[in-house]
């Protein structure tokens, strides 16, 4: 969301926006299954993610009563709902539900097709009000912090936020466990009241390698592909051979 647009300005907006979102629902629908709930850019499965904090609950009714349409009781105008245009590249079914979980609340998502090429451009230079990203997140806070500091150089949307950076800070500074497991905390409460995006879910893949390799083994949720420089040619295969030969 480009939080400088004036419709998604107000972190209210973002906030109604997220609690509008049926994750499991979303899951089922467009992901088969196969995925997470999402409560904001921080992997659930980290050490120090706090599982007890509410992240974004779903509420419809109190995200129709801020975004959707109003009717006044002095004439017979009734205001429109929220409105505003989102990018897709890829992911059409994601948005497609998206789109028809916003529309129950009164919430129109406009949905424009573009290229990857017209979607760095929009980015680049704020030419956007939304867009619908795959973008990994996960497993450490590393790329959060580049994606969501003030100075992260991934966070090309330009969002400010003074409790996130101060969040991010006190995990980048910490010297013990408890001072990065409470900075970790600080960042998901601050995300949850000052949302830079609307986050739907963490997608599921499978990898299959090839017998021929003997490829270490990995802790569960990490992707088996961050290992391929250890990966080694199986005792006895063609690819040993050849290896061995060369």
């Amino acid at each position: 969301l480009n939080s400088r647009t004036p419709a998604l300005h107000s972190p209210e907006v973002r906030r109604a926006l997220n609690s509008a979102i049926d994750r499991p629902a979303l899951i089922r629908d467009a992901f088969n299954g196969h995925g997470l709930v999402s409560a904001g850019p921080l992997w659930p499965r980290h050490w120090a993610f706090n599982a007890n904090l509410t992240g974004f609950g779903f509420d419809p009714q109190s995200a129709a009563a801020r975004l959707g349409p109003k009717s006044h009781r002095e004439s017979s105008n009734i205001e429109p709902g929220l409105t505003f245009t989102c990018l897709v590249s890829t992911e059409e079914r994601v948005a497609l539900v998206v789109q028809r979980q916003l529309q129950a609340v009164g919430v129109q998502m406009i949905l424009k097709q573009v290229t990857a090429d017209q979607m760095r451009d929009a980015l680049k230079n704020l030419t956007f009000e939304a867009m619908l990203t795959d973008a990994i997140s996960g497993p450490s806070v590393l790329r959060p912090y580049l994606w969501w500091h003030s100075k992260g150089p991934r966070n090309r949307g330009m969002f400010t936020s003074v409790a996130v950076d101060s969040a991010l800070d006190e995990i980048r500074h910490s010297v013990s466990d408890d001072t990065y497991r409470a900075g970790v905390e600080n960042f998901q409460q601050a995300i949850v009241q000052d949302p830079p995006a609307i986050f739907l879910a963490w997608g599921e893949r499978a990898r299959a390698v090839s017998q021929r390799f003997e490829v270490p083994k990995v802790e569960r949720g990490i992707d088996v592909l961050g290992t391929l420089r250890l990966w080694r040619g199986a005792a006895g295969s063609r690819a040993a051979r050849a290896t061995t030969e060369n």
